[in-house]
């Protein structure tokens, strides 16, 4: 991986969401979030083994995941909808289940270069 790391990455909509496995997100395009990866890419970029399960970071502001994967990020982003829950309740409930399976998101500090 080289410095322009996040220079750029894709976007998904949470709808792109197949579902999520105790290894990973699985996307209706077929690609897959590997959260092992992600993990590795998280300290890689980040240096901070302080949580040795991260695999990006949640941005409550924007209703947006950043996970770290390779070659470059991926951003899961959500959107209000009518009858459903809030993005931030849905987003608690993606946290929770990413826990249940071992891992974690860390709080999007500011970044220039995202």
């Amino acid at each position: 991986m080289t410095d322009d790391y996040f220079a750029d990455y894709d976007v998904y909509s949470e709808d792109s969401v197949v579902c999520i496995l105790p290894d990973g997100i699985e996307l209706s395009d077929g690609r897959k979030i590997i959260f092992k990866e992600c993990v590795q890419n998280y300290h890689y970029h980040i240096g901070n083994t302080s949580d040795s399960n991260c695999i990006g970071e949640n941005d409550r502001d924007d209703g947006s995941f950043m996970f770290y994967c390779s070659p470059h990020p991926v951003m899961i982003q959500f959107f209000d909808k009518f009858f459903s829950k809030s993005v931030q309740q849905r987003m608690n409930e993606w946290e929770k289940q990413i826990g249940e399976y071992g891992y974690s998101l860390t709080v999007c500090e500011m970044r220039e270069d995202i």
